[in-house]
């Protein structure tokens, strides 16, 4: 990177300001064609926010907003592909073959969730309503930063700090709160400017005022970024986690030392576990963020004095969906997360070892979610007892051999991979109703204990003996109720 000075014209507009100069093929030639179009119809054009945030730290930016002195209607008037909103233009954004082209605007008459805004013919203006150093930033066509708030040396610093007054900025949106930590997971080392703190922390109520799908986006930006603890923890101490995950607040100073060889409080360890996920999969890294997060409500000290957490996995299943019910999470993200939190405790050698009939079972439970994602979540959650890396590559692979074996032999997991289904039983006579779901049931755990027994032959046969036995009890539940009203009468 080269530094350049900044010419004397800039410099008046520019108060304190660095410029950056950048390669000019970081700019991919979609944007690039709508800054030309921008610059040579007179107007200025700057790519602004967390894309040039992204390409001071050296990271490929994966989209780009421009910012200019153009109004909605001159942008829409200079571009064909174009589409925008009355809600849009009012807030002067017009998406032009799918970029954000964003007209300089000023906030003000705060309400914490969206200041209205006024346009502004200025770059300065506009940066300065943004919310953290960093992210007050723009990059001309020629891949020049301007930094008039210092957010290159925030950066190099590893400092999360506003722009300007930190309460002014949290009254403009409140979910910046959250979002300052959300930043504070971009490395292991971020800190954040104590005056900001102290912001979040005085207003940390004021959260709840923020719609919960900003809320959960915000999670879940931060669970992809690198350093996810280093966020929550952030949260913890600005007083935002017992306002949006009270219930891993619990978690604190839940002790389980002698408990399965764990060397860290459930809190702590639900952190480290979190952080062994890979950053790709931020929605694995949720559950293991919450799969302890039952113990609070099963701890238990046994006649041997030692602590247990009986049945802590379904608890927590249950906490898990509610909480993302709570943050508005999608039905099929909750059955993912609940799944790997409810079965987490499963294939553990603690209590049997593992079997092909165990993980034909378990392979049913799981339905959608990877026996992939289980297992790194089950290895994530062993380094998470210690912090010492564990080989557990033999055990994985021999389950990773029986998966593959089940998969290529097609055996029988869910109801509808029997030899018979519905159809069948009503070629019976059997007529559709709850005791078709009963008895295919039946058949489908005598196939998950012995594959061998789906075939039709068999299963037939047992269909006809259920059907029997059901039949039977049903007449003798008949036979006593008869016998309970002429005793009554």
């Amino acid at each position: 990177m080269l530094f350049c000075r900044p010419l004397r014209a800039m410099a008046l507009i520019w108060c304190c300001t660095l410029q950056l100069l950048l390669g000019a093929n970081m700019i991919p030639d979609d944007v690039r064609n709508i800054m030309t179009e921008l610059n040579n119809a007179g107007f200025q054009a700057y790519i602004v926010g967390g894309s040039v945030r992204d390409v001071v730290l050296g990271k490929e930016p994966s989209d780009f907003d421009l910012a200019t002195d153009a109004r909605p209607e001159q942008v829409l008037a200079l571009f064909s592909n174009t589409k925008s909103t009355d809600n849009s233009r009012a807030h002067g954004t017009v998406f032009v073959n799918g970029i954000d082209v964003t007209t300089f605007r000023t906030a003000h008459d705060e309400d914490g969730h969206n200041a209205k805004v006024k346009f502004t013919d200025s770059i300065f203006d506009d940066t300065m309503r943004r919310d953290f150093t960093f992210n007050g930033m723009a990059m001309d066509i020629n891949g020049v930063v301007s930094d008039p708030f210092g957010g290159t040396q925030d950066l190099e610093d590893k400092l999360v700090r506003a722009i300007g007054d930190p309460w002014q900025r949290m009254k403009e949106s409140y979910v910046r709160m959250l979002r300052a930590c959300r930043f504070m997971a971009l490395d292991p080392e971020m800190t954040m400017d104590r005056d900001l703190y102290f912001a979040i922390n005085r207003n940390r109520a004021l959260i709840h005022q923020v719609p919960v799908e900003l809320i959960q986006r915000e999670l879940m930006k931060m669970m992809s970024y690198p350093a996810p603890m280093n966020g929550i923890d952030a949260m913890h101490l600005g007083g935002l986690l017992n306002e949006v995950l009270p219930e891993l607040v619990q978690t604190i100073g839940m002790q389980q030392k002698g408990c399965f060889k764990h060397q860290f409080n459930v809190f702590y360890h639900s952190l480290l576990a979190m952080s062994a996920i890979q950053a790709e999969k931020p929605l694995l890294r949720f559950a293991a963020l919450l799969h302890d997060i039952g113990k609070p409500h099963c701890h238990t000290i046994g006649e041997d004095g030692r602590l247990h957490f009986y049945s802590h996995e379904e608890a927590g299943a249950k906490i898990a969906g509610d909480i993302m019910q709570r943050l508005r999470f999608s039905n099929s993200e909750i059955d993912y997360v609940t799944t790997l939190v409810r079965e987490h405790m499963t294939l553990s050698t603690y209590y049997a070892p593992t079997t092909m009939r165990g993980v034909r079972r378990l392979l049913g439970r799981l339905g959608d979610v990877p026996i992939e994602d289980l297992l790194a979540l089950k290895s994530a959650d062993r380094f998470a007892r210690d912090g010492v890396e564990k080989d557990d590559s033999e055990e994985e692979n021999r389950i990773r051999r029986m998966v593959a074996k089940i998969v290529s032999e097609s055996q029988a997991l869910k109801v509808t991979d029997l030899a018979i289904g519905g159809n069948d039983l009503i070629e019976m006579g059997l007529e559709p109703g709850p005791l078709f779901g009963q008895i295919l049931n039946r058949l489908l755990e005598e196939v998950l204990d012995n594959e061998k027994l789906n075939t039709e032959e068999y299963l037939m046969r047992r269909a006809r003996e259920i059907i029997k036995s059901k039949g039977r009890n049903h007449d003798e539940e008949t036979n006593l109720e008869r016998a309970s009203k002429k005793k009554t009468a």
